[in-house]
């Protein structure tokens, strides 16, 4: 991997990095965000099955750097669309239903949520949500579980917010009511069959892994002072990986990564992430009705009348938001990133930091090149026409509404290759031995990453198949077994290359690494000042 040199950055923040961070000021009785596993409820709503009204799992979720006490979870009635009116909290379950959940950190003893002096609560069905608490203290860095469950009638839509991640030991329930699923969670169960479909796939109802439903906004006391920035953003911070890639700590995409690093210097961050796949710039913090986009902030303003008016954020906003917006006429494209920064955002939060972040290309292929060569990508309108300019605009500020900005297009592109992403050719990962035939299981001679999508090389220098690696594990004779998301036919032989995007616009596996390489922890930096 490669790493970034200097990107125009004065003195002061030359001393940062010489330094390290600025002293934190803790404030151990301010509630704020302690998890970056959790995300809002978005997708698409899901029908309970025959003998499937009871449904629950286990998440595997990470704590942050400092010792939490007292925490509180929100659970919403709502979920947000993903697509084309996203960021909207306008997906509804048909009637209402029964949740209660668990936590544990050490996935033996269960402490049950407590819902206003209940272990369940009737969520009414598009209700604002409620608050539960939970008698525990989770130590700093810790990994601890949840066990949520709802219940519903059979053929009733409800709602989810997680993927489970089989790799980390998380797992999803059907049962018919909450006696049969408690017995599956005491057993800790095999998944059910019937809810473990379309694995690592992203899709509707029909064709996509399930959703788990869960507690969304999760906020503790015990607070070391640390930044905790608040992201506006869209699935290139939210969803650039499913599933079988996430690492220890539930981590997906290159954000999420960048964050929760424990630098030497800049530390572990949590952020506190409002975005969705399709999240657009032009829908966030607006609308009402069957447009709304303030559900997410009512629930975050929560905190801040439990905070004595002091947010669960730290002054400071990095505007991801735009990539979604993107239009042929230059002012749309800007106005609809300028309109959520300066008139809704600020106009809620005076007084806030902002930081733009220039956005990365979309690029294109023919099928058979799969995202191989960095030649064979096109760039089409609006992207070869008006994308420097926004970002160059982003850069010197945005007419004075910036502070400054964190470059996600320098980390993202091929620097080599303007408004291009890296070629697979750029991470060759050995060779298959032995030819397979419509078989998920191969051989390969180096280890390839859980969860990287590859190319195959399948007709020596013409034809590139891609395929997702689930599992990779040595075979205690100097090569590898890998498991495939699908049935395909291998070579002998055939050449194996990280790929780096997965379809010209959100990054791959291999390209998160690559990215995270190239992006500094020093960066974290500007998420100074703490207020």
């Amino acid at each position: 991997m490669t790493l970034a040199l200097g990107m125009g950055l004065g003195s002061s923040f030359a001393i940062a990095m010489a330094d390290g961070h600025p002293d934190w000021v803790p404030d151990p009785n301010r509630y704020m965000p302690f998890s970056m596993g959790w995300r809002w409820p978005a997708g698409f709503v899901m029908a309970a099955g025959a003998g499937l009204g009871a449904v629950g799992g286990i998440l595997a979720m990470a704590n942050g750097p400092w010792d939490i006490t007292s925490p509180r979870f929100h659970f919403s009635g709502w979920a947000c669309t993903e697509g084309g009116n996203a960021p909207q909290e306008i997906v509804y379950p048909t009637a209402a239903f029964d949740i209660g959940c668990d936590i544990s950190t050490d996935r033996i003893t269960w402490v049950p949520f407590d819902f206003a002096g209940s272990a369940s609560f009737n969520m009414p069905a598009q209700n604002q949500g409620t608050w539960a608490t939970a008698n525990i203290t989770l130590p700093k860095d810790s990994i601890f579980y949840l066990r949520p469950k709802l219940l519903i009638a059979e053929g009733q839509s409800y709602i989810g917010n997680y993927r489970i991640q089989k790799h980390r030991n998380e797992k999803m329930w059907g049962a018919a009511d909450w006696t049969a699923l408690q017995a599956l969670m005491d057993a800790d169960a095999p998944n059910t069959a019937a809810l473990d479909q379309f694995y690592n796939t992203v899709g509707n109802a029909s064709n996509s892994q399930l959703l788990l439903y869960g507690p969304d906004l999760m906020v503790g006391l015990g607070w070391d002072g640390r930044p905790i920035p608040i992201i506006l953003n869209d699935s290139l911070v939210e969803r650039q990986e499913i599933a079988a890639s996430a690492d220890a700590r539930r981590n997906l995409g290159l954000w999420r990564r960048w964050l929760d690093e424990p630098d030497p210097k800049q530390g572990r961050l949590v952020g506190l992430i409002m975005g969705v796949p399709g999240s657009k710039a032009a829908n966030e913090l607006a609308g009402s009705g069957a447009t709304i986009a303030t559900r997410r902030w009512a629930i975050i303003d929560e905190v801040k009348t439990l905070n004595g008016g002091k947010n669960c954020w730290t002054g400071i906003a990095a505007i991801e938001d735009g990539s979604n917006d993107n239009s042929a006429t230059l002012s749309t494209w800007q106005n609809a990133i300028y309109s959520l920064t300066s008139t809704r955002f600020l106009g809620r939060y005076p007084g806030t930091k902002m930081l733009a972040v220039p956005m990365p290309g979309r690029t294109g292929v023919g099928t058979s090149l799969n995202f191989q060569t960095v030649a064979g990508q096109t760039i089409g309108s609006p992207w070869s026409t008006n994308l420097d300019t926004v970002n160059d605009a982003l850069r010197a500020g945005g007419g004075g509404r910036f502070a400054d900005y964190i470059d996600a297009y320098a980390f993202t592109m091929d620097p080599a290759n303007h408004g291009k992403f890296k070629g697979a050719e750029s991470f060759p990962i050995g060779n298959v031995s032995g030819a397979t035939t419509s078989s998920a299981a191969a051989k390969v001679t180096q280890p390839i990453l859980p969860g990287a999508r590859v190319n195959f090389e399948t007709v020596p220098g013409t034809t590139y198949t891609t395929q997702i690696v689930l599992t990779c594990a040595p075979d205690g004779g100097g090569l590898y077994d890998i498991v495939l998301q699908g049935n395909m036919t291998l070579p002998d032989g055939a050449a194996v290359f990280g790929r780096v995007t997965e379809d010209g616009t959100h990054l791959a596996l291999y390209g998160i690494m690559d990215c995270f390489a190239r992006w500094p922890q020093a960066h974290k930096s500007k998420f100074y000042p703490v207020i």
